[in-house]
């Protein structure tokens, strides 16, 4: 059976969050946010959800028909690097990484485990033939600058995943 991609806007009482839902149907879509929702303290919430997976302008389908054809029932991100990536919980929290290359550069990725964050990590950052490379996946929590955290608090609730920059004005925010 194929599933639908579903775009759930979240509206509560702090603020609101948009997020993507592979679901059988819209009810089940609602089931899992409201689900989700309740186990929140206290806060009051609306959903607005609508259908997107047949609407979706074309370059923003890559991977849809292989995620949707699965069978993950959960949320889902849209990557510019990889395409669609259903999440390995229904409603698992994402995480934030921080990879190192041995040029000491760092990257920020959003991703539900560290498997994908190093492919989105690699899929940004492509080889030259022969190249090799080798990286280090960090809990990005432990020196992420603390001014910062607080704009975190949404994209790792849903997402997007992604490789994440940091911006003094409007916090953090997927490449």
């Amino acid at each position: 059976m194929r599933l639908k991609l579903y775009l759930v806007e979240i509206e509560r009482e702090a603020g609101w969050s948009q997020c993507h839902i592979v679901a059988e149907s819209e009810e089940r879509a609602a089931d899992l946010v409201i689900g989700y929702e309740s186990t929140l303290p206290n806060e009051r919430f609306q959903l607005d959800i609508e259908r997107v997976d047949e609407t979706l302008p074309y370059d923003r389908c890559m991977a849809l028909d292989d995620m949707l054809e699965e069978g993950a029932v959960g949320l889902a991100s849209y990557s510019q690097t990889v395409g669609w990536i259903a999440h390995a919980g229904t409603m698992q929290r994402l995480r934030f990484f921080r990879i190192e290359d041995i040029k000491e550069s760092q990257t920020f990725v959003i991703a539900p485990n560290p498997d994908i964050a190093s492919a989105l990590y690699a899929v940004s950052n492509p080889l030259a033939e022969g190249e090799r490379r080798l990286i280090k996946i960090f809990d990005a929590f432990a020196d992420a600058p603390a001014e910062g955290i607080a704009s975190l608090r949404y994209l790792l609730e849903v997402g997007p995943i992604g490789i994440i920059s940091f911006d003094s004005e409007d916090g953090w925010s997927v490449s």
